[in-house]
Order: C-alpha cells, then structure tokens, then sequence
C-alpha cells in the first residue's frame, strides 16, 4: 500500500515539495515582486520630484537675475543724475 505524505505536493515533472517549502518560495517571489516594483515607483516619483525642483530653481534664477539687472540699471541711471547735477 502506497502512503502519501500530508506535508508534500506533486508536480508535474514528478517532484515532490514540502507544502511549506512551496509557500516559502511563493511568499519569497511575491515579496521580491513587491520590492521592485515599490523601488521602481519609488524611482520614478524621485526622478519627477527632482526634475520639478530643477525646473523651479532654474525660474527663480532667471527672475533673480532679471531683478538684479533692473537694480544695476537704477542704480547706473542715479548715478547719471547725481554726475549731471550743478552745484549752484
């Protein structure tokens, strides 16, 4: 009389793995599943995020650089006022 084990289940190419080894593997590969794709989110959200901050700091740049340029340019226009002043 042939007697199975309770613990064992087969395959088709006629392996036999413990139960719990099976459901070892496939938690294994469902978490493995899960980190990649949480990484690869993550990587992404991190590349977005990074490029938005870029972008914003290349427009405060350009602004900070037009107003120091209107600032020198009143500055360069008093300057002409005060040399073209008489003392009288």
């Amino acid at each position: 009389m042939h007697s199975e084990q309770p613990n064992v289940v087969a395959t088709d190419d006629g392996l036999r793995l413990p139960t719990s080894r099976r459901l070892a593997f496939l938690f294994s590969f469902a978490a493995l599943i899960l980190f990649v794709t949480v990484y690869l989110i993550f990587d992404t959200q991190k590349r977005d995020i990074r490029a938005h901050v870029e972008h914003n700091l290349a427009n405060i740049a350009t602004l900070k650089a037009e107003q120091i340029r209107l600032w020198l340019k009143e500055r360069m226009d008093d300057a002409a006022i005060f040399t073209n002043l008489r003392v009288g």
